[in-house]
């Protein structure tokens, strides 16, 4: 039977026009890779702008975590402001085989600055976590930071039990001395009580003077309970701009593709 070109089109709107489920809405599918605004509810009252992308077969969930603020300025159109290593690099992860979860800022709060280490953030990645067990069933679930998204990753990793929490987590370009500010940093997170496999990310040439390479064997050595720990660690690439920001050394730029894809291999091998 012969379908019209226009019959297709039709369906094809159709499709991209229709929600899965309440909160989501279908914006773009692109051969075999969907990408989709949900706004999670988390909290009573409160709620987490993500962008999901969902290849056609996962085999595991990944959370990325950017860094500073945690503002993405996610919504129905996409990710505003996507120059984060982690951000810029999603698409990598969906090319591996996983499918992405990428949170905002929840509506109670301005930004993540001093909010990372709380118990709410934390209740709001159980609920992503819970979220995306549902919708990718039978599928470990991954949560990746980069400098201060560490914080995010290490801090839920540490206040829930495994039943609840991540799988395994990846910290990459780990912030371990607090700002000039007196901003958090991973010596207010309790990293004794992480059980779950450890991957920590850095570049040896980082320059940020939070996430010193220098402190990282140190750091390793915090996760006393873990039995499964490494460090992977990288020169080279590209210094652009700022030493603390995402075009330097501090944000693998230039090694994406590598980064990514000894992460992938990590995540999988444990």
């Amino acid at each position: 039977m012969r379908i019209s070109t226009l019959a297709v089109a039709a369906f094809v709107l159709f499709i991209a026009s229709v929600p899965l489920y309440a909160g989501q809405t279908v914006t773009e599918q692109v051969s075999d890779v969907q990408e989709q605004f949900v706004n999670l509810p988390t909290r009573e009252g409160v709620t987490v702008p993500t962008w999901v992308i969902t290849p056609r077969s996962a085999r595991a969930s990944v959370i990325l975590f950017a860094g500073g603020g945690g503002k993405l300025q996610i919504s129905e159109d996409g990710i505003r402001r996507k120059g984060n290593f982690l951000i810029r690099s999603r698409h990598l992860f969906t090319e591996h085989g996983y499918m992405v979860l990428i949170p905002g800022v929840p509506t109670d709060q301005g930004d993540l600055h001093l909010f990372r280490t709380s118990s709410e953030h934390a209740h709001d990645i159980k609920s992503m976590i819970s979220w995306l067990r549902k919708h990718n069933p039978n599928k470990p679930v991954w949560l990746v930071g980069t400098s201060r998204g560490v914080l995010s990753v290490a801090g839920v990793a540490a206040r829930l039990s495994p039943e609840h929490g991540p799988d395994g987590i990846i910290l990459s370009a780990s912030v371990t001395r607090p700002s000039n500010g007196g901003a958090d940093s991973l010596q207010d997170v309790d990293l004794e009580k992480v059980i779950v496999p450890t991957l920590l990310v850095h570049h040896e040439q980082d320059e940020c003077y939070v996430t010193p390479f220098e402190d990282i064997p140190d750091l390793l050595g915090e996760f006393n309970l873990v039995k499964h720990k490494e460090i992977k660690s990288y020169q080279g690439g590209l210094n652009n701009g700022h030493e603390c920001r995402a075009k330097s050394y501090h944000g693998f730029n230039g090694l994406e593709d590598m980064v990514v894809k000894d992460m992938s291999d990590w995540m999988l091998a444990h």
